[in-house]
């Protein structure tokens, strides 16, 4: 049967820096590409298991870079360990997500949303507008220039939504804005679906008031000194596939 699936690439911060002495689990940019492509690899071999899906959905941003300034913090300004400089992570970012996307767009056509992160709120605007000029001129790839907190998108009988969690992180919270913000979109589709990430561990539940299911994405990347400190550090890494039947 014809189907989608979304890549679940959430919190990938690239420009982390774990240190293995004082965080037992090394992080840095080369051991994050390293391990993107290779559980991409291996979820690409199982997915063809399926079929040829119609479409891929990719969320761009959701801490996919670590920091969201030329001072090393996050949005709100936390500082953080990096793996080099602001401009190194924004720059070899943008072609890690270009390397990475030129692989996806071999197994089927892609669509690129945005899901707003707290590390890299205008960081990852930027890859998506970046990404955007990159392929505006391509058919297989197709980059939404929206900038709204919550993302929807319509397939088939499916309604989904992209939304980082950070603010937001209720189930029946996301559900209720789900419903107010889709339109005719909440009516026409009879499988309603939220992904969030931000908490680096995955968790399925489901709001039976709306009848929305929500599916919080793992991560790939390890715990840097504040994770380690304050003991988040035993969630399974991961690469999911989610696949939507038509």
């Amino acid at each position: 049967k014809p189907f989608c699936a979304v890549v679940g690439l959430t919190d990938f911060h690239h420009g982390k820096y774990a240190d293995e002495g004082e965080c037992l689990d090394p992080y840095s940019r080369k051991i994050g590409k390293d391990r993107l492509f290779a559980c991409t690899s291996d979820v690409i071999s199982r997915l063809i298991n399926f079929g040829r899906p119609e479409k891929l959905y990719i969320p761009i941003g959701s801490d996919f870079l670590h920091i969201d300034n030329d001072l090393n913090p996050t949005t709100r300004g936390t500082p953080q360990d990096s793996d080099g400089t602001p401009a190194e992570i924004l720059v070899t970012g943008c072609h890690l997500m270009e390397e990475w996307i030129n692989c996806l767009r071999q197994v089927a056509p892609v669509e690129l949303v945005l899901m707003s992160g707290n590390h890299d709120r205008m960081m990852g605007l930027a890859i998506l507008l970046y990404l955007e000029a990159l392929y505006r001129n391509e058919d297989d790839v197709t980059v939404r220039t929206e900038w709204a907190p919550r993302v929807y998108r319509t397939y088939g009988s499916n309604l989904i939504g992209f939304v980082h969690g950070d603010k937001v992180g209720k189930t029946r919270d996301l559900a209720g804005h789900m419903a107010r913000e889709t339109g005719s979109g909440w009516s026409d589709c009879t499988h309603k679906t939220v992904y969030t990430g931000h908490l680096h561990y995955e968790k399925t539940e489901v709001d039976v008031a709306f009848g929305v299911t929500r599916r919080q994405i793992p991560s790939l990347s390890g715990p840097d000194r504040w994770h380690m400190r304050s003991g988040y550090v035993g969630s399974p890494k991961g690469l999911p596939l989610y696949l939507h039947d038509k």
